[in-house]
């Protein structure tokens, strides 16, 4: 049984296959043309407190 993503069958552009993984210098290029400037905002600190994680999903005790 033939796969339906059977390449063999095709042609031209459909008949390309996928490069894969990601080209970082075509991301910078686009992101240069669009204006886009470094990578907005950071993890901020307080995330990787446990504390404010328990707090956030209501997983702290009762009694505080």
């Amino acid at each position: 049984m033939r796969s339906p993503f059977d390449t063999r069958r095709l042609s031209g552009p459909a008949a390309c296959k996928p490069r894969g993984g990601i080209d970082f210098d075509r991301l910078d290029r686009i992101r240069e043309r669009l204006g886009i400037v470094g990578d907005g905002e950071r993890w901020p600190e307080e995330w990787n407190d446990p504390a404010f994680s328990r707090q956030v999903l209501g997983l702290e005790d009762e009694d505080g």
